[in-house]
Formats: structure tokens, C-alpha cells, sequence
């Protein structure tokens, strides 16, 4: 989750897609996946997410990421 909530909030005032996608070394298609699945708008920023959002949000790119080149 650390690698995840780091990566959001590295660029400053960046949509979390764009933060996650770039910074993260995740394919974008799995960010999009992730964020979807847990309910965040691709617009939302890092600072608007709760920390159970953020919880939910690693634990749908894990689950998603076994079926992904990372």
C-alpha cells in the first residue's frame, strides 16, 4: 500500500490516474481497472481518498496485477 499512496501523492495537485498510472510503474489499464473497482472517479486527486479507499484500492491492484506483465 505504502508504494501506492507514495506514488499518488508524489506529483502534486495530478489526478490520481495519471499519479498512479506514471508513478507507479503499474499499466495505466490496471489503475483504471483498480480505480473502478473501488469506486474512485479517475478525476479524483490523492488528497480527496480516505485511507480505506486507499487499503481497498492496493488490495484490488494486487489482486489485479496477477493477470498483468509488472
Amino acid at each position: 500500500m505504502s508504494k501506492l499512496v507514495r506514488a499518488a501523492f508524489q506529483q502534486r495537485r495530478k489526478m490520481v490516474r495519471n499519479a498512479l498510472g506514471h508513478g507507479s510503474g503499474y499499466p495505466m489499464e490496471l489503475v483504471e481497472q483498480a480505480l473502478q473497482r473501488v469506486g474512485v472517479p479517475f478525476e479524483a486527486r490523492a488528497e480527496t481518498i480516505d485511507i480505506a479507499t486507499f487499503g481497498a484500492l492496493s488490495d484490488a491492484v494486487a489482486e489485479l496485477s496477477a493477470g498483468f506483465a509488472v
